[in-house]
């Protein structure tokens, strides 16, 4: 798969064609799609949009079709984009890169197009600083210091009679491989020793064995012994290895060259090589690339569109990482010189990419243990000198003017909490990251960090390439807020333009592996910017402030986050760090931090709060944590004696984590942990049963207080300070199975502060109807929320929240048989669903009052359920020929249907694939819409609103509909006494389309669907395409109470 192939099929699509095929969608430039330069509010969060990732193979794109891209992507909603040159993403490229890479003067006329483009539809634009991943840059000679080092060994097995004379054994060099793409590395030639060893065996070892023991306590050091590369030793007295380790730069491509080779004097013909993550210089190189190839000077353009300069997650690869300083910054760092823990550092587990990178044979020390310690003295060096590249990045970015952002550390053995601290912008993905467990485990960084914005690239999914529901991207997207993410980038939408040796749909990245290909190449995308607003509005409010604030920090010291596998076809997730339920059930939010993080200039602790500026965390967890090092230690127990209240859980570290000459270090621990637990703010329990009450002794409360136990339902604070007002806003999440309706009392920063609902759906801002005010800090709301769905609450010092009066001062506590919303500042509205009596308690009042609620004569009292209905359906299809983008969409004569079916069980439409039905019927409403009010109810539905769909109401547009509660409130504005027209319009993925073609003629860059994808083709199969089920008008009774 990673070899240059020539394919058999010819395909007409040069680059000299690639400029006529432009996608166009007739979409409305919505206002809040603009950039901030527009006033943002709630409603319409202008800036606050979702980014596209925009894939763009190289700068034969025409910058017409480029334009005509990102003018839909405005149009859909859109806030901005990552331009990526994609490159085939590493893999050999069909077409001559020459000229048309990344530096190339052929690129930066693209990259100036783009920004003008992105500049004329208010969008901005996040740079990847490199081609692929953004890791490496365009290079002519990468065996130079500053380019991808990795350590690497050879080896000699002696026995026991057996001495040695002779040259050094030379370096094993593997393939490297990523996803299993072999790299085609640059010819590197140079190595520099690092160090000799020769150890014993173990009496049990297997000299044929993949790994094979070797004993530590027989370890010695032959580096002096080493003479010209040679080495002469008697023979050792029982069986043994010498094994010499060499540090080389290992030439690791991210993207291809000219076909004909470089030009050392043309950038245009380089290909680009992995820098150095883990030293000063890498970064720099990449600084002064960009720099000097594309922003010398800043092209005015891009100086107005530009925001982010970032990179995507790490896949480059190495035997074990390693640079040039790392030995020099071992010693300083743990006080010995590595090579007595060089074998332990090597793990044939490669973290979430799946890569074989490793020698045939590895020698590792019989004893766990030793390696443990070792191993975790090589990820902290590395940890450190990672966060030294940050620093320079971010450094050379921010002298440009722009934001640095990137993918934090994951997929290495690194501490990606440490790393987020560092970002401008640190960004996570749905992929690599797919719960809220792990992404916490990034998120304690973000935080301690103070950053505001928090990235997702979200919506990647094994074998969902045009199959993707937005029920499911909205999901995914719950789950990365609820965590803190605040910004969401949609993966992705390609390039639409002609592609060599691509067929119909157009170009795909991954070769189907991974949703989604957004654009006008899916019949939905006319009808996605509603979806991308209820998303904005998430943006909005989590953008409020300078960072998340949290009660709880949870220690983590792990290195790298807990990674599902990068090919996870069991769903394996990992148990979370933290695995008991004791904090989620009683509300409490919580981060995963890491010791690295205690070294930042704002985790200190003021007023029993620490970072009190930033998270605020009230209480710190040492979980099961048998060891610290000495500065974390000496760390903690400023914070107990600042007041900060501790709990230990299951032991008192005792240790250091990694490897010790003598016992200082591990008594200076024991000595700081002594003192740490006499304090009266300090709590050691014996297991997660005794959290609870130590919590409760130390006056440590939820921000989020749920009165019923609530594991699954998280809370996410932002606290926004603008003058004189102070606004909490609350956003909460249902990621379990089952319905949750619970009191919940909220913390508020604002004494007698005054509540407000907010509604990411419609838009809506409206004082809360129904609370109770336990003390001055503290509002009771009961909360109801399906499993998937969502609720957000302002709490305001202000009499007003955007335009939204606060409610009177007298308002309902209670209410039953009925549901009460807040109509105007002195009135609330009971919503009854029949006849009866409502029960109301009025704050300040002793006693309840009764309402009478009854459905006006003649008023229908049950649901009415439309059998009329009207299906228009407009198909795509795949043309005829299919080396043409261009669906086939035909609209189709009118069918009269009394229930709603599947389209592919309608006679007229059985052999329908994929594409947009719209549905009209009518209905009598013989009330008056201000005392009899209706909600669309469609829970009856298996699909129609699991996509996208649009409902009008006598012509007036509704919000779109929650897929977690299927029920949309007609409002009065569109319902009318007598005949009413209700249309709702719905939209299928192409995957049914695509599933009619031979997967075996469908390409991209020569490779046909069926060929990379055999088993995941038949894997997805048809979707029910429609509205099918029952759809009905429920009507309720409107009572006015004046309060």
């Amino acid at each position: 798969m990673g070899q240059k192939q020539s394919s058999s099929t010819s395909n007409k699509h040069t680059s000299s064609s690639r400029a006529s095929a432009v996608f166009l969608v007739a979409l409305p430039l919505l206002s809040w799609a603009t950039t901030a330069s527009a006033a943002s509010t709630f409603e319409k969060p202008n800036g606050f949009g979702v980014k596209y990732r925009y894939w763009v193979e190289d700068a034969r794109a025409d910058p017409t079709v480029v334009a005509s891209d990102l003018a839909n992507m405005a149009a859909s909603g859109a806030s901005g984009v990552e331009f990526l040159l994609f490159q085939n993403y590493g893999k050999p490229t069909v077409e001559d890169p020459s000229q048309f890479n990344y530096g190339s003067a052929n690129f930066n006329t693209l990259l100036d197009k783009t920004a003008q483009a992105a500049v004329a539809n208010k969008l901005t634009v996040d740079l990847c600083a490199g081609p692929a991943q953004g890791a490496g840059i365009p290079a002519f000679n990468p065996d130079q210091e500053g380019f991808n080092t990795e350590l690497a060994f050879g080896f000699t097995l002696l026995k026991a009679d057996q001495g040695f004379d002779g040259p050094l054994p030379p370096p094993v060099i593997v393939s490297l491989q990523s996803f299993g793409v072999v790299s085609n590395s640059y010819n590197v030639t140079t190595s520099r020793l690092e160090g000799v060893i020769l150890a014993e065996l173990d009496h049990a070892a297997n000299t044929s064995a993949a790994d094979v023991s070797i004993v530590f306590s027989t370890v010695k050091d032959l580096t002096n012994n080493v003479s010209s590369g040679r080495l002469t030793i008697p023979a050792p007295t029982s069986n043994s290895v010498i094994i010499a380790f060499y540090s080389r730069r290992n030439g690791y491509q991210e993207a291809y060259g000219a076909n004909n080779g470089s030009n050392p004097a043309d950038v245009g013909t380089w290909a680009s090589y992995t820098v150095d993550h883990f030293s000063p210089v890498g970064a720099r190189i990449i600084n002064d690339f960009n720099e000097r190839h594309l922003f010398s000077p800043v092209p005015s353009a891009f100086r107005k569109a530009g925001s982010l300069i970032w990179q995507d997650s790490h896949e480059f690869r190495a035997q074990l990482h390693w640079t040039s300083n790392f030995s020099a910054r071992f010693v300083q760092m743990h006080g010995y010189k590595p090579l007595i823990g060089m074998p332990a550092f090597y793990s044939r587990f490669e973290a979430g990419i799946g890569s074989v990178n490793f020698p045939p044979q590895l020698f590792r020390y019989s004893d766990d243990t030793v390696n443990a310690r070792f191993s975790l003295d090589y990820q902290e060096t590395l940890t450190a000198m990672y966060l030294d590249y940050i620093t320079e990045r971010r450094a050379g970015i921010e002298k440009l003017g722009f934001q640095h952002s990137m993918q934090p550390g994951y997929n290495f053995p690194l501490d990606a909490s440490a790393a987020a601290a560092l970002c401008g912008v640190p960004e996570i993905e749905s992929l690599g990251v797919p719960t809220i467990e792990i992404a916490k485990q990034v998120a304690g960084g973000v935080h301690l960090g103070i950053k505001k914005i928090f990235s997702t690239e979200l919506g990647a999914a094994e074998l969902q390439a045009y199959g993707q529901f937005w029920s499911g991207i909205i999901q995914l997207a719950n789950i990365q807020y609820a965590a803190g993410v605040n910004q969401v980038v949609l993966h992705g939408f390609p390039y639409s333009g002609l592609s060599a040796q691509t067929t119909w749909p157009g170009l795909t990245t991954f070769q189907y592996l991974f949703s989604e290909m957004h654009g006008p190449r899916t019949p939905a995308f006319s009808l996605y910017s509603p979806y991308l607003t209820v998303l904005a509005r998430s943006n909005y409010v989590l953008q409020k402030g300078n960072t998340g604030k949290m009660d709880v920090a949870i220690l983590r010291t792990q290195t790298d986050i807990d990674l599902v596998p990068a090919y996870n076809p069991t769903g394996y997730i990992p148990p979370p760090p933290f695995n008991s339920d004791v904090l989620r059930a009683a509300g409490f939010s919580f981060d995963y931090v890491s010791h690295f993080n205690f070294e930042l200039p704002t985790s200190t602790v003021s007023n029993r709060r620490l970072s009190p500026t930033g998270p605020a965390y009230k209480v710190l967890i040492l979980n099961f944590q048998p060891n610290v090092t000495v500065a974390t230690a000496q760390r903690i127990l400023q914070y107990g004696i600042a007041g900060l209240p501790i709990i230990l859980v299951g032991n008192t570290p005792s240790d250091i984590p990694g490897y010790e000459v003598g016992s200082a270090k591990k008594s200076a621990v024991q000595a700081a942990m002594q003192k740490l637990v006499k304090l009266s703010n300090v709590k050691v329990v014996p297991d997660y049963s005794g959290v609870p009450a130590a919590l409760q002794s130390l006056d440590v409360t939820p921000a989020t207080a749920f009165h019923t136990p609530a594991p699954n339902t998280f809370s996410v604070r932002r606290t926004e300070h603008s003058g004189s007002e102070t606004t909490d806003y609350y956003w909460l999440f249902n990621s379990g199975t089952t319905a949750v309706t619970m009191d919940v009392s909220f913390e508020t920063a604002a004494r007698n502060a005054k509540p407000f609902v907010m509604d990411v759906w419609s838009g809506a801002i409206t004082p809360a109807a129904v609370f109770t005010r336990p003390a001055g800090n503290s509002v009771t709301i009961n909360v109801s929320l399906n499993p998937g769905s969502t609720t957000v609450f302002a709490f305001t010092s202000s009499s007003t929240c955007e335009g939204a009066s606060a409610a009177s001062p007298v308002h309902l506590t209670s209410v039953s048989n009925a549901t009460a919303v807040t109509a105007n500042s002195k009135t609330i509205e009971l919503r009854a669903a029949k006849s009866g009596d409502i029960s109301v308690s009025v704050a300040g009042e002793a006693s309840n009052r009764t309402i009478k609620a009854q459905f006006p004569m003649g008023a229908p009292t049950s649901a009415i359920v439309p059998t009329n209905w009207t299906l228009t359906l407009t198909t795509w299809a795949a043309p005829k020929d299919i080396t043409g983008y261009a669906s086939v969409i035909a609209t189709h004569h009118p069918v009269q249907l009394s229930t709603l079916a599947a389209w592919a069980s309608i006679p007229q439409f059985a052999n329908t694939s994929s594409g947009v039905g719209l549905y009209e019927t009518t209905f009598d409403w013989p009330a008056s819409p201000a005392d009899v009010g209706a909600t669309l109810d469609a829970t009856a539905t298996t699909t129609g609103f699991t996509h996208v769909a649009t409902v009008t109401l006598n012509d007036v547009v509704l919000p779109p509909v929650d897929p977690t509660t299927l029920l949309l409130d007609l409002p009065q504005t569109a319902l009318r006494l007598g005949r009413n027209t209700l249309t709702i319009r719905v939209a299928s993925t192409l995957l049914n389309a695509l599933n009619q073609v031979d997967p075996n003629t469908i390409l991209t860059f020569g490779k046909s669907r069926n060929e990379v994808l055999q088993q995941a083709v038949l894997a997805q199969p048809d979707q029910q395409t429609g509205l099918v089920g029952t759809v009905k008008i429920t009507p309720y009774i409107r009572t006015l109470l004046v309060v």
